[in-house]
């Protein structure tokens, strides 16, 4: 029989206790509250009195507390494991937690599974699925947690693998088992397999679907289609005796247009607003907002309101997001008045909507107004209320006012949250301003307040556009140090770093470490390694990651295409650029302007002009406006092939649309002109570019000047240079034609 080998942690743990049986000091005040408590039998307040002594910077080591603890508690020695190993995954310490889970006689089932939850939520499934092996013996819950986690990171077969296991042991499965497979394969895309579990469940003894059983299921079948079916378990439920609850609205009216859902909620929810039909009602509602349809859904709540009972609060926020969500703030504020006519009293969750409107609409000043009114009307403002301020001032690079708002919302008793100096934080980062960003951090630190992964993101981001890697490295080791779980942002964020750096090699292997984290690298991470590697030129090499991305389930986005189609373009690669865009077509990407306007600048430059006005013609057919760029290729494809007339008709039709030529515009015509030698309409055109000041090229200057004087033309020549010389000083015309 195969030993099973040791995890990383217990390989890397330090000496066995024995070493800390030396002559001990006398136990710590605290040591002995703690085992005092526990032989009482009140884990809880020990608990929560071990957390505040291992909560210190930096933590006491594991293995000596865990000893002399062991040593107060002789003859229940396993309570000072179970004790540190739960105080531990509680604080996010979790290399801890797994020392002390080795050091120690076998934990009781709850603090394993405490330890087991706790690396699940930090991503860290490959120490969950070797601390598996350690649990003796594993239960459901076990197994239930990590076939979840497997679902959740893109495993299903690894999943089943794990549930066959589990009947192989004789554990039989539960409910949450099932769930989790009707779960799990919903997820991953398999409404076949999660109907094969949904029948197992109905057949397993013992079991029978529950809330979440029928939730989960109801999700299966309206991503499927199957209308019919869902509304038949709707009603399959509610004769079991459950009764659908808000998740439960939210498939069924999720999966159908808003006035589908309105539909279905008659028929379901029926008729008045009031009492118990508003969570649906108020789902209906939202349908109808997130399709842009916000004006619809405040027309039909102001039928209800003619008709029958009035709905409740939840109903009138769920219009008023909508109204303000598409900056129709007047009709919002409209809809918060009738509310009021109403007897429904605003909430803060109605203010804070109707702040965070305003400020999305640019409207800052009048939202400042709104929260000091607030309490007037007898609602206090809270963190949300004061970071939305701080967040839409740093936006708008106004940070004196995002610290006078810090102090205001300190001044009305509200403790600023992470999310108020990660805006703070994020607002220096993306201005630039990143030494104020550090100091800011740095104090949050030593003010005792541990910054969330949206924080330490920013910072890390700030430091990767700035070039300094190593610095974004080190900000990495201290997020793991504080127990703060890095995120794919995280990692997406040095990857980028290490790409705009050159060191793409180094950025790819940064893929292996995410996954070593027990995260998915998703396609942005994909999108900066194609990007690295097409910025130094190895179109192919991003083409391989491309497969990578496809072959790890990863959709292309349109940025992957641009990236790509624009490498294919200027390393002159026509048809690996037209095959990237019909490969964008076929997963239902449509071509944007970009995309065209790289297509026609690539073929305009190698001569194929049919090809060039043909994509011209596709863009105007799909109703895509061609841009300055659009029309500068094909000033530039007419030039080349010195068809000077074609290409004044497109410098023409340029300015009629009312568009800008540009240098490279410019430049194109004159350049023609010159090895055409017509260099009276050259010389027009460098005159016209300098009175719409535009900077003509130094070298189709000094072409055009070798050209006249070539020509005995002197005067032109010395009057061309009187033209450009603010622009272009050193130019001289003393080069020669190749």
């Amino acid at each position: 029989m195969r030993a099973t080998p040791l995890p990383p942690w217990k390989l890397l743990s330090p000496a066995p206790l024995r070493q800390y049986s030396s002559t001990l000091d006398p136990p710590p005040p605290l040591l002995l509250r703690l085992s005092s408590l526990l032989q009482a039998g009140h884990f809880s307040s020990a608990l929560r009195l071990s957390k505040s002594l291992l909560s210190q910077s930096p933590p006491p080591p594991p293995l000596p507390l865990l000893h002399h603890l062991s040593l107060l508690l002789p003859l229940r020695p396993h309570l000072a494991a179970d004790l540190l190993i739960s105080a531990f995954s509680d604080l996010r310490l979790l290399d801890h937690a797994l020392q002390v889970f080795s050091s120690s006689p076998p934990p009781s089932p709850l603090s394993s599974h405490t330890l087991l939850s706790a690396l699940l939520s930090a991503g860290r499934l490959s120490d969950a699925l070797l601390l598996k092996s350690q649990i003796t013996p594993p239960t459901a819950f076990t197994f239930n947690c990590l076939i979840s986690a497997l679902f959740k990171h893109g495993r299903p077969l690894h999943a089943h693998h794990l549930f066959d296991e589990m009947l192989t042991r004789g554990i039989p499965p539960t409910t949450a088992t099932f769930n989790a497979l009707i779960h799990g394969h919903a997820r991953s895309g398999d409404p076949a397999a999660a109907k094969r579990a949904w029948a197992a469940l109905a057949a397993a003894p013992g079991c029978r679907p529950d809330l979440i059983s029928y939730n989960s299921m109801l999700s299966v079948l309206c991503c499927a289609g199957e209308a019919a079916a869902a509304e038949a378990l709707v009603g399959e439920m509610r004769a079991a005796g459950f009764a659908p609850d808000a998740y439960t609205y939210s498939i069924l009216f999720g999966a159908v247009s808003g006035e589908a859902a309105l539909a279905l909620w008659e028929k379901f929810g029926g008729g008045g607003g009031g009492g118990d039909g508003n969570y649906p009602l108020s789902i209906a509602l939202h349908g109808l907002c997130r399709q842009g349809k916000a004006a619809t859904a405040a027309a039909k709540l102001e039928q209800l309101l003619a008709a029958g009972p009035v709905p409740g609060e939840v109903v009138f926020n769920t219009v008023i997001d909508g109204l303000c969500r598409e900056g129709t703030m007047e009709s919002a504020f409209a809809m918060v008045e009738k509310m009021e006519a109403r007897g429904v009293k605003p909430s803060r969750v109605t203010f804070n909507t109707l702040v965070n409107g305003l400020c999305l609409a640019g409207r800052v000043s009048e939202a400042e107004d709104l929260v000091k009114t607030m309490t007037t009307k007898g609602v206090n403002p809270d963190a949300q209320t004061f970071n939305t301020l701080v967040n839409a001032f740093a936006r708008a690079a106004e940070f004196n006012r995002c610290f006078e708002t810090v102090e205001r919302m300190q001044a009305a008793g509200v403790r600023p949250t992470p999310a108020t100096y990660g805006a703070l934080v994020n607002g220096l980062c993306k201005k630039g301003r990143l030494p104020e960003a550090e100091v800011l951090f740095d104090d949050v630190l030593a003010n005792g307040v541990t910054p969330n992964a949206h924080v330490f993101n920013a910072l890390i981001s700030g430091y990767c556009r700035s070039g300094n890697v190593g610095a974004a490295r080190r900000r990495l080791e201290q997020m793991e140090g504080l127990g703060v779980a890095p995120t794919v942002v995280t990692f997406n964020a040095l990857v980028d770093g290490l790409c705009r750096k050159g060191e793409v090699g180094e950025a790819a292997a940064m893929v292996l470490e995410i996954r070593r984290q027990g995260l998915a690298p998703d396609i942005i991470t994909f999108n900066s390694i194609i990007m690295g590697h097409c910025r130094a030129g190895d179109l192919q090499q991003g083409l391989a990651v491309l497969e990578q991305a496809k072959g790890a389930g990863l959709r292309p986005t349109v940025v992957t295409f641009h990236i790509l189609v624009r490498a294919a373009c200027m390393e002159g690669m026509t048809m690996q650029a037209e095959e990237l865009c019909a490969e964008m077509v076929a997963i239902g990407i449509d071509l944007d302007r970009a995309m065209y306007n790289a297509l026609i600048r690539v073929n305009a430059c190698h001569g194929d002009m049919n090809r060039a006005l043909a994509l011209r013609e596709e863009m105007a057919e799909k109703g895509i406006g061609a841009d300055e760029m659009t029309f500068t290729s094909l000033v530039m494809g007419w030039a080349r092939r010195l068809d000077m007339e074609e290409a004044e008709r497109a410098f023409a039709e340029l300015r009629v649309k009312g568009l800008t030529p540009s240098a490279l515009t410019y430049g194109a015509l004159v350049n023609g002109y010159g090895k055409l030698r017509e260099f009276g309409r050259a010389v027009e055109l460098v005159e016209e570019m300098v009175d719409n000041k535009l900077t003509p090229g130094a070298g189709a200057v000094d072409e055009l000047l070798f050209g006249l004087r070539e020509d005995g033309r002197l005067l032109e020549a010395d009057h061309l240079i009187q033209v450009v010389k603010d622009k272009i000083p050193d130019i001289h015309g003393q080069s020669q034609n190749p």
